[in-house]
């Protein structure tokens, strides 16, 4: 238990003092609300469908960053391991003080693995992704001769549940994530593009639904600039079976 509260506590701390750091002279700082509902459904005792949208606004509510959503399958491989495969979508949008230079919608089809195990009191789970990002921009802002481009990241993250004694449901949660570009890489762009640091608080409302609230600090690393983004969470967790 000790361990693995060390370990999340590491990685949080240390995203925490890299980020602001590893910024450039070119960086802006946003703040955003991302509104996020994540579903997984049982079919029978191996499969399980699998979605999830999230609203993601930047000024504080006031405007779009970005739509994104995916749909797809998991299968239980052991009692503490479980494999999904998706296909996911987003719209992204011009925000801030350095926007990209056009709207831009992404097809994303991912596959991850991920592990979950208890140490008295503390819930640990891991997991690692491999996406295909299929990128293109639009609007009359793209360039004429815009066109698909694909990309492959990695993505890791760690997370710690710890119920709080003595209530009804109601539990702290903190995760690190890091975002690992994959082959190529373009111009100036970094190996590692991101990194995301949450810290919430959460109540199981029912046995299939929980609910979570908090902060999360992201340090982003695009080509040209970076930025440093601190955004309000709002989560939904529904996991009620399908109906048979």
């Amino acid at each position: 238990m000790v361990r693995v509260a060390a370990r999340v506590a590491a990685l949080v701390a240390v995203a925490a003092l890299v980020a602001p750091r590893a910024a450039r002279a070119q960086s802006t700082v946003n703040e955003h609300v991302w509104l996020s509902t994540f579903g997984e459904h049982r079919v029978n005792a191996k499969w399980l469908a699998y979605w999830e949208f999230s609203a993601r606004r930047a000024e504080l509510g006031r405007t779009w960053q970005q739509q994104l959503g995916a749909f797809g399958v998991s299968r239980d491989l052991s009692p503490t391991w479980r494999a999904t495969a998706s296909m996911g979508w987003s719209h992204t949008f011009r925000y801030g003080a350095t926007p990209i230079r056009a709207k831009a919608f992404e097809l994303r089809p991912w596959v991850q693995l991920v592990g979950n195990r208890r140490l008295g009191r503390i819930a640990h789970t891991e997991r690692t992704r491999l996406e295909m990002r299929n990128v293109v921009p639009y609007t009359e802002l793209a360039p004429d001769d815009a066109s698909w481009v694909t990309t492959w990241r990695a993505r890791r993250m760690d997370r710690a549940v710890l119920p709080f004694a003595g209530t009804s449901g109601w539990y702290a949660a903190a995760s690190q994530e890091w975002f690992v570009l994959l082959g190529p890489v373009a111009g100036a762009a970094r190996r590692l593009e991101q990194t995301r640091t949450q810290l919430l608080v959460g109540r199981q409302v029912t046995p299939t639904l929980r609910l979570e609230g908090g902060y999360m600090l992201q340090a982003f690393w695009r080509r040209t600039t970076d930025e440093i983004n601190h955004t309000a969470l709002l989560v939904a967790r529904w996991n009620a079976p399908l109906p048979r």
